[in-house]
């Protein structure tokens, strides 16, 4: 074009276009660029073409598999008194603490923990974005823990009695059982449950303190329904 007077010419742009780098980081993989800080529109995965249309700032994320986290399980023995036993379970990536349930980092769920013997906990990645790690955790790991019978010592000789049969035994609520072993079920290990005498007065059972206290085993060895969390039982008249 020629002119024939001063003109001003304005530059136009289409965009930048460039191709997406891939980095790296020890410990995590990659999973693509987004356009948000908090990574909820993606820009494209690592090699593809992403046009800019104004400065612009990708983000990159990161996925980091469940198992390569750090579990811990406290406490990773409990003691059985019917009822489903569930530890406490502490997920850590580093020194961040992941959130637990549902729409959190994961999820934490228990099995084989309404019994005696050993549970376990599964913690699963739920995929959702943690904004200090940057990152989105995948997969799942298991971890154990174990349940056992209650440990519980019959003091037969308190108030001048007299202990008739075993000393102490590995016990469980809702069961007229006594166990040789911490994490027994087996019928082929029970014990009987002993009795106390003394002259003159008539065994009512056994309570959780020498004077007072909650009764535990009636008489005839029954249970009362009290739960059984590993103390000494005494003798009562």
């Amino acid at each position: 074009t020629k002119y024939t007077s001063n003109k001003t010419l304005n530059a136009s742009w289409s965009g930048g276009t460039v191709t997406l780098p891939t980095p790296t980081r020890t410990g995590y993989t990659f999973a693509g660029w987004y356009k948000e800080a908090n990574c909820t529109t993606s820009a494209g995965n690592a090699g593809a073409s992403f046009t800019a249309t104004a400065n612009t700032t990708l983000y990159a994320t990161w996925t980091k598999a469940v198992s390569d986290l750090t579990i811990t399980l406290s406490p990773d023995n409990l003691v059985y008194n019917g009822t489903a036993q569930s530890t406490t379970v502490t997920v850590q990536d580093g020194s961040t603490a992941l959130t637990q349930g549902s729409g959190q980092n994961v999820t934490v769920s228990y099995s084989g923990n309404t019994n005696v013997g050993t549970a376990t906990a599964t913690v699963e990645g739920n995929s959702v974005y943690n904004s200090t790690t940057k990152a989105f955790y995948t997969g799942r790991a298991t971890r154990s823990y174990y349940i056992n019978n209650a440990k519980v010592t019959f003091n037969g000789t308190s108030n001048g009695g007299t202990l008739n049969g075993i000393s102490s035994a590995y016990i469980r609520k809702s069961s007229n059982s006594l166990y040789d072993g911490i994490r027994s079920t087996s019928a082929s290990t029970t014990k009987t449950i002993p009795t106390s005498s003394k002259t003159g007065f008539t065994f009512q059972g056994w309570y959780t303190a020498e004077s007072g206290g909650s009764k535990v085993l009636n008489a005839d060895g029954t249970f009362t329904g009290t739960a059984v969390t590993g103390y000494s039982t005494t003798n009562s008249w």
